[in-house]
This record gives C-alpha cells, structure tokens and sequence, in this order.
C-alpha cells in the first residue's frame, strides 16, 4: 500500500539525475557546434571559389551554386553568416558576403534573427549592409522592428536600405 502512494514518487526521483541543467545548454550547443564544424567545412569547401565570385557577371554559373549550398539545409548557416562579417574589405571578400547572403534568403532567416542583430549593431559596413537585406526576406514583427530602428536611428545610407 505505500509503494502504490510512493511508486511516482521514486518514478520522478529517478527521472531526475538524467535531465540536464539549464545552465549547462550553451556548453553543449557549444561542444555540438564545434563537434559539427568540420563536416560544415567539408560542405563547403567546393563552394567557396566560386561564391567570391562577382554575381552580375557571373549571375548564370552562380545561381545553381546557390542553390547547391541552399540545399545543404541549415546546418550550414553558422558559416555562412560568418562570411557575413569579412575581415578584409577586398571585392572578393565582399562579393563573398553578398553571394552567402544570397544563400541565406533561400533558408528562413527567421532563425537567425539574433546573429542579424549582432551583425546590425556591428562596425562592420559589409555586415551591417548585408543583414539589412536579409531583414526583408524575414517576415514577422522582429525583423520588422530591426527595421524600423535602422530607419529611426541609422545613418542615412542604412535608412534608404532598410525602408
């Protein structure tokens, strides 16, 4: 008769020690991201050369690339955005940006909204220019509020972007 009174008592007790801390899920997004890096890497390679390519000329070669990386799926997305942000500010570098960002508008920028953000709030003109336009291919009232902030508080360049 107690065990039947105790029996979801000890069910939950022993439930208890498996489930993880919430203070423990960025370390194991963390080890699961860099875990999973070099098969984006790999993804990726033969992309790379012809992304940094100039899109207008080469529209008719790129296009079916960017497909190509699109259909790789979400897993993908870190790098991609990574290349968002480049370091130097040469045409291949930016022409770089522009064709992941190209990639990017065919997956849901809704889940990536945070890393746009960043990018926005970033001192990086390439990062901020190219999260604007990926902003429009994000519907909802998030991404039209980081709009709508870029019209009130950006800078005249940026404004005529995003509006």
């Amino acid at each position: 008769m107690w065990i039947a009174r105790w029996l979801p008592l000890l069910t939950f007790a022993c439930v208890l020690p498996g489930q993880m801390a919430l203070r423990d899920v960025p370390a194991l997004a963390r080890g699961r991201a860099e875990r999973m890096r070099p098969a984006q890497e790999a993804a990726l390679q033969p992309f790379w050369q012809d992304l940094a390519l100039e899109y207008r000329p080469n529209a008719a070669h790129l296009d079916p690339r960017i497909k190509a990386v699109a259909a790789l799926g979400d897993s993908v997305v870190p790098l991609l955005l990574e290349k968002l942000q480049p370091v130097q500010s040469s045409g291949s570098a930016r022409n770089l940006a522009a064709n992941c960002r190209r990639v990017l508008e065919q997956l849901d920028p809704n889940g990536f909204l945070d890393a746009l953000a960043e990018l926005l709030a970033s001192g990086n003109e390439t990062a901020r220019h190219e999260s604007l336009l990926l902003l429009g291919y994000a519907p909802g009232p998030r991404a039209v509020q980081l709009l709508s902030d870029v019209v009130d508080l950006g800078n005249p360049e940026d404004r005529a972007l995003a509006i």
